[in-house]
């Protein structure tokens, strides 16, 4: 008697567009992810297609959200009981502003972040070419928000770029009463930053 059993299934063999190296695979460091997206702001390839705003704004908040959120922590470990025994005759947060905390930072995420943005002589020329009449509100708001994002190792930067050019001040200023809250919000706190007077 034959039996009734269908025939096995062929193998199975995944479609090809599945089919990608483990490399491919592998999700990005926050390193990467941060060095590539400032590269994206600021390449110049004319053949590669220019960048929308809304393109634009997407890739500066997600890399003022990284820095936030790994500053956060970083601020957070640093004011356990365990890391504040050492600097006790100082005010942890009097000591952050005058120094930034840099010493603290070299060897943490943030330090790396703030360094691969750091490595790209273009990015903060670039923002600040964001912060012109050109770009709509929401573009300004979002690169607001990034240089604010980078105070810890950029507060001098940010104090000589309203310090020294006119134009800048005067214009940033004019963001603060702007109808975009966001705009509105970042721009007062690039302001708190660029107005406390020089830095020694």
């Amino acid at each position: 008697m034959e039996s009734s059993l269908p025939p096995p299934p062929p193998p199975h063999s995944p479609p090809e567009s599945v089919a990608a190296s483990a490399e491919d695979l592998m999700p990005q460091s926050m390193e990467e992810r941060v060095f590539n997206l400032s590269q994206e702001l600021t390449q110049t390839d004319p053949s590669a297609p220019a960048l929308s705003d809304d393109e634009i704004i997407t890739k500066l908040n997600v890399i003022a959200e990284t820095l936030e959120e790994v500053e956060a922590t970083f601020r957070k470990e640093r004011s356990s009981p365990s890391s504040r025994r050492h600097v006790s005759h100082f005010s942890y947060d009097s000591m952050w502003i005058m120094y930034g905390c840099l010493f603290c930072m070299a060897g943490h995420l943030i330090g790396n972040l703030l360094q691969e943005l750091a490595q790209n002589e273009d990015f903060y020329p670039m923002l600040e070419e964001k912060l012109s009449d050109l770009s709509g509100s929401r573009v300004k708001a979002a690169t607001c928000r990034l240089l604010l994002a980078t105070v810890p190792v950029n507060s001098r930067a940010i104090v000589r770029m309203l310090d020294v050019d006119d134009e800048m001040l005067d214009r940033v200023c004019g963001f603060a009463p702007d109808a975009d809250p966001a705009l509105r919000c970042y721009a007062t706190g690039l302001l708190s930053v660029g107005l406390q007077g020089p830095l020694e």
